[in-house]
């Protein structure tokens, strides 16, 4: 068994569990390895249910935290038949304290716990009417907890449905049991230097952690190398060294100045300025690497869209590739209407080409490409398939969180075609950072919004508020408006206790009584799934859509005045912003309302209550997590990275920058680093599509 070997490899990994598994993205042995916990749980040692009850009852905000109670059985449980499901339930007292510990669909502990010992109850407590009620909460014995939980780091994995957290671990351990050769491929003077674990002991310490900073030494190790080997591959591509000379030089016109002075809107200052350092890129003797940044609403599209108008009134073709299809066929409405609106539709063709397609269509697509010179041509990833003949592609922009990179940047190499870039993004990046991940890539940014944009009104609440919120949800809808409710997970799982896109989809049915037309969107659906959904809510024939975060990237439906996000404790403080971004994008006033019952991770939220500003709260999410901030949220790979976050490990990111430059110095085609050589032709095989400008 090696790290490519398949997880059926894995002793007790059969059939059936590696279908579980890829549902997670787990193919192969080294799948597993990195397929790392999502959060640490440390398990308190225990109190008394007097102690639990006291502390409560002295400082409220604890009511409903996980605590661990040590308790006497004095019988067995009890099972009730409860009106959807069993409920088994533990009674007994502390002293002159009732205590009550109950659990759904766990008959089987009428037979664990038994009258007489002694046991360890791990779960969310309360205070109900004058006794300590504990939910659905992990058993052991004392014995057991004592040696194997109370003050260690357990991991906690991301579940998919029928999956158990026991499975992961077990696979995991099974695993190192064999003894599989885990290469440490990062030169050894730069381990020394850092006090590096070698990647054996540190992926251990990641599923199996010893003490707290070991984990963290563990965490820093894979987050460095991941930076390392991201910068590697750019500053190690010579197509990335300098400025290249460019085959297109794109001047405006008075035909141009005519479009734009005909748009039914003004733009705004920062729209004007960061077009014009667009166009004077495209001016110059050099290929254009520019990165567009702007704030979720501020109006990037429509500077994409005017360049790409430039390049067309020039002469030449421009592109535009989205992350989904759902984008890519909203740019592509949009786009026509301008071109339509602007009485130019039949001098500039406006092309869409995504991959669900059938083969018909995408072979007159291909045909137009090839025969309309002038085309502004919008699509996926399918705009850079073999079948593709451009004709001068002189501007290719990506949008959102795309990653175009060596295999993007090559497959339009080998066309022949060395086009103008434009990258976009929503996501707020330091100036100091963006020079190193872009590689020194020229840098805009949109700060101003439109100037009909109301700002969004914000609330933090818990889940009490859930029917002051349907409330105001359903007013929403009886004035014409649609809403947004985001789930962090899309199955529901016994063993978490977040909300999903199921459970909620269920719970809004029989809230409203099917008086109002609730669709769904996630991850799991197919592409003519996922757009037929969409295209339903943007004609307002959905009213209440129920996602995941698949709907964080450019969707822009006008329409929508209310958005409401489940257990927003789960998600990183810039990602929830991204979220919001997809209201208050008409001229209607928008409501976004954070739904979470922790204390702590109300606090973290109340910048987003405060403030509708991303790059604030961008600064802000970093000040709160710090560079050594291992065991918050973290962002879910926004840049390509897994472990590492640009953000959280700005410090670190800049070490791996220096540690690259350094070593490329001295060792350009890293012969005398054979090991890092060979594991840098993997990433960039496995990763191309990952790697930033």
């Amino acid at each position: 068994m090696n790290l490519d070997s398949k997880i059926t490899q894995i002793k007790g990994v059969g059939k059936k569990t590696e279908e579980l598994f890829e549902n997670l993205g787990v193919y192969t042995v080294g799948d597993m390895l990195l397929n790392f916990p999502r959060e640490y749980k440390l398990y308190p040692h225990p109190l008394s249910p007097g102690d639990v009850y006291l502390t409560m009852q002295q400082n409220p905000a604890l009511i409903k935290k996980e605590w661990a109670v040590e308790v006497k059985a004095v019988k067995s449980p009890v099972v009730r038949a409860g009106r959807r499901t069993s409920v088994t339930v533990l009674s007994l007292k502390h002293n002159l304290l009732d205590v009550e510990a109950v659990w759904f669909r766990s008959d089987f502990l009428r037979s664990v716990i038994k009258a007489g010992h002694r046991y360890i109850l791990y779960g969310k407590c309360e205070i109900d009417h004058n006794r300590l009620k504990i939910t659905q909460p992990k058993v052991f014995s004392k014995e057991q907890y004592q040696i194997a939980y109370e003050n260690r780091l357990i991991p906690v994995y991301r579940l998919t449905k029928g999956l158990k957290q026991h499975q992961i671990i077990k696979a995991i351990q099974n695993i190192f049991e064999d003894d599989i050769e885990i290469i440490d491929w990062i030169p050894e003077e730069i381990r020394k230097h850092y006090g590096f674990p070698n990647r054996r002991e540190a992926i251990y310490q990641m599923h199996f952690p010893d003490f707290e900073d070991k984990n963290i030494a563990a965490q820093k190790r894979l987050a460095f190398e991941e930076f390392f080997l991201f910068l590697l591959s750019i500053k190690s591509n010579e197509q990335f060294q300098g400025k290249e000379k460019s085959e297109y030089k794109i001047n405006t016109d008075e035909e141009w100045q005519r479009a734009l002075d005909s748009l039914l809107f003004p733009l705004t200052n920062d729209q004007t300025k960061a077009l014009n350092e667009i166009l004077m890129d495209m001016q110059s003797d050099y290929r254009m690497q520019r990165l567009l940044e702007g704030d979720v609403g501020s109006g990037k599209t429509i500077v994409a869209f005017l360049s790409m108008l430039a390049v067309a009134f020039a002469g030449w073709q421009s592109a535009l590739m989205a992350p989904t299809e759902v984008l890519a066929r909203q740019h592509y409405e949009t786009f026509k209407k301008l071109i339509e609106d602007m009485g130019l539709a039949d001098e500039i063709p406006v092309i869409l080409l995504v991959g669900s397609m059938s083969a018909k269509e995408k072979q007159d697509v291909y045909e137009c490409i090839e025969c309309m010179p002038t085309a502004m041509i919008i699509g996926t990833h399918a705009l850079i398939q073999e079948k593709v003949n451009y004709q001068n592609l002189a501007y290719v922009v990506t949008d959102e969180q795309h990653r175009f990179g060596v295999k993007q940047r090559e497959a339009f190499g080998n066309k022949g075609m060395h086009p103008h870039i434009l990258v976009m993004s929503a996501t707020p990046i330091p100036r100091t950072l963006a020079l190193i991940l872009y590689n020194n890539i020229d840098i805009s940014r949109i700060l101003e919004k439109p100037a009909n944009r109301l700002p969004i009104k914000n609330c933090v609440v818990g889940d009490s508020y859930l029917p002051a919120a349907y409330k105001f949800m359903k007013e929403q809808i009886e004035f014409g408006h649609q809403c947004y409710v985001i789930c962090p997970m899309i199955e529901e799982n016994e063993e978490s206790q977040v909300r999903s896109v199921e459970e909620v989809e269920k719970m809004l049915r029989e809230q409203f009584e099917d008086s109002i037309a609730i669709g769904v969107m996630h991850g799991n659906l197919k592409t003519k799934e996922k757009n037929d959904v969409m295209h339903a809510f943007e004609l307002n024939e959905i009213s209440i859509l129920v996602s995941t975060t698949v709907v964080e990237v450019g969707v822009d439906v006008p329409n929508a005045t209310m958005m409401m996000v489940f257990n927003a404790e789960r998600f990183g403080l810039a990602q929830l912003h991204q979220l919001r971004g997809r209201i208050g994008r008409g001229a209607a006033q928008s409501y976004c309302v954070f739904l979470s019952d922790s204390s702590k991770a109300k606090e973290r939220l109340e910048i987003l209550n405060k403030s509708n500003d991303g790059f604030q709260i961008a600064d802000e999410d970093l000040k709160q997590r710090g560079p050594g901030d291992f065991f918050g949220e973290r962002q879910s790979g926004d840049m390509g990275f897994g472990m590492a976050d640009p953000y959280r490990d700005s410090d670190m990111l800049k070490e791996a920058a220096k540690c690259a430059t350094e070593l490329l110095q001295v060792d350009p085609k890293l012969l005398t680093h054979k090991l890092l050589k060979a594991q840098l032709e993997r990433y960039r095989l496995n990763m191309a599509d990952n790697l930033n400008i």
